[in-house]
């Protein structure tokens, strides 16, 4: 199962450009962002709102090289 893209995840929430500061406020901390995102992309018809936010966010997080480590801080992926 592949994770959903971000541009298609921003049609469905009309969010376009998520910034990281924003994405903080929907990443669950303590959870990777690919592992969230992928359990979130796997049922889309059981996500809330709050869930395609989520997902949003952590698919942006991805996109700009960045996970959420436990406690919400943002560290970079080593490469």
């Amino acid at each position: 199962m592949k994770r959903m893209k971000l541009k298609d995840v921003e049609n469905y929430t009309g969010v376009t450009n998520m910034t990281v500061e924003a994405a903080r406020k929907f990443a669950s901390p303590g959870f990777g962002c690919a592992q969230q995102a992928l359990a979130l992309s796997m049922m889309t018809w059981r996500n809330t709102p709050e869930d395609w936010l989520r997902l949003q966010a952590c698919l942006t997080f991805l996109k700009k090289g960045k996970s959420v480590s436990r406690g919400g801080a943002v560290q970079g992926l080593a490469r």
